[in-house]
């Protein structure tokens, strides 16, 4: 992902963070609240001693769950992007993150 958005933005975007493995934000979701998954993220975050207000951006790859019927979703502007257990993937968070680069979207991998 580092590398990524430094050659997209022809080195303009310094990509920088913590990647933190094996969080547990709880059961698998049954519905796809968005609002509950990332309050989950937030809150199992700060139980590790990090807190997100520190950081631009919050990405979060949540065990695969056929509720949710889409493989990443995000906002515009982007400040937090959820993926559907394809966050192993590079596409995933350029298609999600690229639009706040100025990216088409069907233009961006």
């Amino acid at each position: 992902m580092r590398n990524y958005l430094k050659r997209a933005s022809f080195g303009k975007l310094n990509f920088e963070g913590a990647f933190l493995e094996n969080v547990n934000i709880g059961d698998r979701p049954s519905t796809c609240d968005t609002k509950g998954i990332i309050a989950a993220a937030i809150t199992a975050v700060f139980a590790l001693g990090k807190d997100t207000a520190n950081y631009d951006y919050l990405f979060i790859d949540i065990s695969r769950t056929p509720v949710c019927k889409w493989e990443g979703l995000a906002v515009t502007p982007v400040n937090w992007i959820i993926s559907n257990n394809v966050g192993h993937k590079v596409w995933i968070w350029s298609h999600e993150f690229g639009p706040d680069l100025g990216f088409i979207i069907p233009k961006c991998y």
